[in-house]
């Protein structure tokens, strides 16, 4: 077995809210494959994870929340609030810009490298996360909201913790699931860019606007969500 080659770290704070802060990261684990080619896997693994108050980056990095959960916090604070409208605006423009845009895993790393021009970047990225987060959650009127209280747990974790995030962490986490998601699991721009013939065949980022809107718009159970779309529970 070949061994994988470390990529050039990409570990960047996309903002901090109240001492909580979210990151956008290449050091996952779980490298995807890619959707054509003959790679055997992706060059890197990109991920968002958060930081709470009172605990260090290297005792977060593997705390890589799944895109439903962060989601979850999203829907359960708008319930909370009664606004939706931040909500809704927040899913609908990461969408616009991150679906079909996003380079795909091992294409974002060689952009960082300097390898690959005239794309996204793991930069710009972040510049679009920041200023979707200040548009539909501004710091003046929401640097003091929080989510209400959840239990977070991952497999390297022997028990869970029980966080209540700010909402504007939560929000840059959401978008940032999102773009990774469309470079870690979306075919759409390495099918244009790289002049592939066919339709796209793999969702993306889409996939985890198909949780919000479920959870927006339906009764279904997170049960029931998790098994039309063929992922894990997040509760």
């Amino acid at each position: 077995m070949v061994a994988l080659v470390s990529p050039k770290e990409f570990t960047q704070v996309i903002l901090e809210s109240s001492r909580h802060q979210a990151y956008l990261s290449n050091k996952g684990q779980e490298r995807k494959k890619p959707p054509l080619g003959k790679r055997a896997l992706h060059a890197a693994d990109w991920i968002a994870f958060f930081v709470p108050s009172g605990y260090n980056v290297s005792d977060c990095l593997t705390w890589v929340p799944m895109h439903s959960w962060s989601i979850e916090r999203l829907i359960q604070w708008s319930k909370a609030a009664q606004n939706w409208a931040s909500a809704d605006g927040l899913v609908d423009e990461a969408i616009k810009n991150f679906a079909g845009n996003v380079p795909d895993s091992t294409s974002l790393q060689e952009a960082y490298e300097g390898k690959l021009h005239g794309v996204m970047t793991p930069n710009e990225i972040v510049s679009k996360i920041r200023q979707l987060t200040d548009k539909w959650f501004p710091v003046a009127k929401f640097e003091e909201s929080f989510a209400p209280k959840a239990k977070y747990k991952n497999k390297t974790m022997p028990n869970s913790v029980e966080v209540s995030l700010p909402i504007r962490v939560v929000a840059a986490l959401v978008c940032a699931a999102f773009a990774s998601e469309e470079a870690n699991r979306g075919d759409t721009w390495y099918r244009r860019f790289y002049h592939y013939k066919g339709k796209p065949t793999l969702a993306g980022c889409l996939m985890a606007q198909g949780v919000y809107l479920y959870r927006r718009h339906t009764s279904a159970s997170i049960d029931q969500i998790a098994t039309v779309l063929r992922i894990p529970t997040w509760e």
